[in-house]
Parts: C-alpha cells; structure tokens; sequence
C-alpha cells in the first residue's frame, strides 16, 4: 500500500539529512586524515538533503509523487525542474553553487560516492554545498508553511460560510 506522501514529511527529511551531514562533517574533519577533502558520507548525506528539499518544493507545488520517483537522486534534473517550478523565487543559487550541486548529483547518480572514482572530477567542496543548503532549507520551510497556513485558512473561511 502507498503510504501519502506530503511536502512536509520530504522537508523534514531534508533538514535531518542536512543537520546529519552538519554532524559527520564536523566529527570526521576534526581527523587529520580528512583535512582538505570533504569526507564521502558528508557528500552523500548533503546531497540526500538536496534531493529531499527540492523535491518537497516540486512536491508542494503540484508534481506527482511518481514523477519525483522518476527523477531518482539526480540533482541536477531536480534542479533544473525546481527551477522551472519558481524555486529561484524562494532562493538563487549563488556563483558556483549550482555546478557544485549538479556534480554531485553526477557523481550520486554514477555511484562515484560509493566506489571512490573521481577520475573525469574532484567532489565539489563542501563548504559550496553547505551555503546552498543552508539556504535552501530554510526558504523552502517557510514557503511550504505559508501554503499551508493559507489552505487552512481558505478552508476554514469555506467552513465558516457553510
């Protein structure tokens, strides 16, 4: 049986994605073996964040479930749809951020992560994808909020009249 899916719950998954990412990063660079290069899991639980925050703005503003499933964890097609849907209302991306958002998704969707293979690239640095995220995550809270407190409030103004 599907389970509903709301933007709210991707939301929600996107911050604890994103605070996880917070938590490995700070534990694993504070080990000299990992100074200078942003350690594998942070990439992976960052991009998590990515993917689950845009999807829940595609999610908000009327994209299917199965299309989102579509997408899979390919950031920059989520992107680009997120864009196309007026997420550049909410939030631009600043100079690299965007590259840097759509090679990892490259990298997600290869599978680089997992096995190490950075051979046609390097991972993007992280302290590019930590401002989008920190960024992002907060505008896309609001923005689903606001939708969702002026659907209850239209829906109570019709219980009202009734």
């Amino acid at each position: 049986m599907d389970r509903l899916i709301v933007s709210a719950d991707l939301l929600r998954h996107g911050e604890q994605y994103l605070e996880a990412s917070d938590a490995v990063h700070q534990t694993l660079t504070a080990q000299p073996r990992y100074q200078g290069i942003p350690p594998l899991p942070t990439l992976q639980l960052i991009g998590g964040a990515f993917e689950m925050l845009m999807k829940a703005f595609l999610l908000e503003y009327g994209e299917s479930p199965r299309l989102l499933q579509s997408l899979d964890s390919d950031l920059e097609r989520i992107r680009r749809r997120a864009a196309d849907m007026g997420l550049g209302q909410l939030v631009a991306f600043q100079g690299l951020e965007e590259t840097a958002i759509d090679l990892l998704g490259q990298h997600l969707v290869n599978r680089e992560l997992g096995f190490q293979r950075f051979a046609s690239s390097s991972p993007p640095p992280y302290f590019l994808l930590r401002a989008a995220a920190g960024r992002l995550a907060p505008a896309v809270r609001q923005d689903i909020e606001r939708r969702h407190a002026e659907r209850t409030d239209q829906t109570g103004k019709i219980a009202n009249r009734a």
